[in-house]
Order: structure tokens, then C-alpha cells, then sequence
């Protein structure tokens, strides 16, 4: 079974490019939301009814991959007001955020540890659809082989 959704919160078009093509090879999901930075992913999260309606079969999405270091809003900012949000809304309590992130900074993982709703911190970019999916099915175990 496919994820009903993912949102790519993601600065670089690039990245948003290649983990687009790996959820899709990998069979994760059908329906990619991508924003460009923390503020427009927490606007698409916050217009919930909008979206929702929008989107019925496919939104909120299951699962987000968040960059850290990002311009306008970076992650952390993200994950702030998304903990504020999820206290609101307890149909944002089941998505599962994952963190990109090229720092080995222990400062920045022991940050990220804070926010107990971020299910793993991934220090690069998966090599292979396989290597998404084996990370992803951790989270999601009835996801499709």
C-alpha cells in the first residue's frame, strides 16, 4: 500500500527534483506536495479545511521530508510553529516529519531531538529509491515491497 501523500519542504529545486523521482521510482506515492520553505509549508498545512476539501482522498499528507537550512523560514522555524499546530489540529499528529540535514553539528541534532514528532534526522540525500524506501518503511511498515 502507497503513501496517500508526501510534502517536500525544500529550498532547492534540485533536491525537491530528485526526492520526487525517488518516491516515485521507489512506489512510496502518487501525490508529491512540495513548498520552497517552512512558511509555505506551514501556510499549506494551516489552510486544513481548504486543502482538505481540496484534496480528499490525499491530504494532509502521511509523511514530510524537511530541509534544515533553508531561506525565509528555515526548518526549525518549521518545526516550531508545526508543534504549535499540532497541538491545534489533531489531524497533523499522525504525519511523520523526517529531517534532511548535512550537519554533523551535535548542537543542530540535539535541536531536532526536541520536537519528539521528528522520526529520524538523515544526514544526506538516499543514493537509491531502495535506500528511501528502507528508511521510510521503518515508519510505515505496511508500505509496498
Amino acid at each position: 500500500m502507497a503513501l496517500r501523500s508526501v510534502l517536500i519542504v525544500d529550498d532547492s529545486e534540485t533536491d525537491r527534483y530528485i526526492m520526487k523521482r525517488l518516491l516515485t521510482k521507489a512506489n512510496i506515492t502518487d501525490v508529491i506536495f512540495e513548498a520552497e520553505n517552512g512558511y509555505k509549508a506551514i501556510r499549506f498545512l494551516e489552510n486544513f479545511s481548504e486543502n482538505a476539501e481540496q484534496y480528499p482522498e490525499c491530504f494532509p499528507p502521511q509523511l514530510v521530508f524537511l530541509d534544515i537550512n533553508m531561506h525565509l523560514m528555515n526548518g526549525f522555524e518549521f518545526l516550531a510553529d508545526f508543534a504549535n499546530m499540532r497541538e491545534e489540529n489533531p489531524e497533523l499528529q499522525s504525519l511523520v516529519l523526517m529531517i534532511f540535514t548535512s550537519s554533523n553539528a551535535e548542537s543542530e541534532l540535539s535541536r531536532i531531538s526536541q520536537f519528539p514528532f521528528v522520526k529520524c534526522a538523515i544526514k544526506k540525500m538516499p543514493d537509491s529509491a531502495n535506500d528511501l524506501k528502507k528508511v521510510v518503511k521503518k515508519f510505515f511498515p505496511a508500505l509496498d515491497d
